[in-house]
């Protein structure tokens, strides 16, 4: 048998499975039903023609970075891009936590359990109140029982489409004497964000994508704001040049736009 040569924990998970619907609109996946506009894109290939296919796309992302940090209005080195977010979630697992324990919430973005299990992590999942709002008492007190080594919170929440306070979230990052990522991939829908209180706390970490608002899930590329010091850790277990030309250019022109 061949799954002998697999890892446990490998072995006690679903795959990740998305239905092939080519003409669907997957609002699971919030893939947006509009495309950029034909002038970007032709600014993008425009771009691409003349960039060197055959060299590695600039590893360092100074470009990109400067442009995302200038339109954030953040310091670039408070910057980590990788090819999709999905892909920070597991460097910050590498990171931070190995075998080790993991907190979310019930339900939320299920990337987060599956590639926590993945790494040997115990998922500790606090259920959402039934109208799915934030249950903060409950929250806290597995804070302090369980000493996580690591947090996720999405905000908005995926599935359930909802926003949490901002006050509760930072008290949970104050509580925390851990890394907490709020994950803002839905943010240009609520305009709520924690990128302003990064610079405040050590261990919050504001994670996004391009896929949603941007409308650019076929590009993939996703960010953290997080303070310099950790984006520099966070940054060593990612794969050397994961954000390929394609996606650089197609951001850079993107945020020129």
């Amino acid at each position: 048998m061949s799954e002998k040569y697999i890892r446990k924990e490998v072995l006690a998970i679903p795959a990740y499975h998305v239905p092939i619907e080519p003409d669907a609109i997957k609002l699971n996946q919030n893939e947006s039903p509009w495309e950029l506009p034909p002038q970007v894109k032709i600014k993008i290939t425009e771009r691409l023609l003349n960039a060197p296919w055959n060299r590695y796309a600039p590893a360092d992302l100074a470009l990109l970075k400067a442009k995302l940090a200038a339109f954030l209005k953040v310091d670039a080195d408070s910057l980590v891009l990788s090819n999709g977010s999905n892909v920070l979630v597991q460097a910050l697992l590498l990171a931070i936590a190995v075998g080790k324990k993991v907190m979310t919430v019930k339900p939320t973005f299920s990337i987060y359990k599956l590639e926590s299990q993945i790494l040997g992590n115990r998922v500790i999942e606090v259920p959402l109140n039934t109208d799915f709002t934030f249950n903060r008492v409950r929250f806290l007190a597995a804070l302090k029982k369980e000493k996580p080594n690591l947090i996720f919170i999405a905000n908005p929440n995926a599935p359930t489409g909802n926003l949490f306070l901002k006050e509760t979230l930072l008290e949970v990052v104050q509580a925390a004497n851990c890394p907490v990522v709020i994950d803002e991939a839905y943010y240009p829908f609520s305009k709520e964000t924690l990128i302003d209180d990064v610079s405040r706390y050590p261990n919050l970490i504001v994670m996004r994508a391009f896929s949603k608002a941007f409308a650019m899930a076929g590009v993939r590329l996703g960010y953290l704001v997080l303070q310099p010091n950790l984006a520099k850790e966070v940054s060593k277990v990612l794969l050397p040049f994961c954000v390929p030309t394609l996606t650089q250019v197609a951001a850079e022109v993107a945020l020129d736009d």
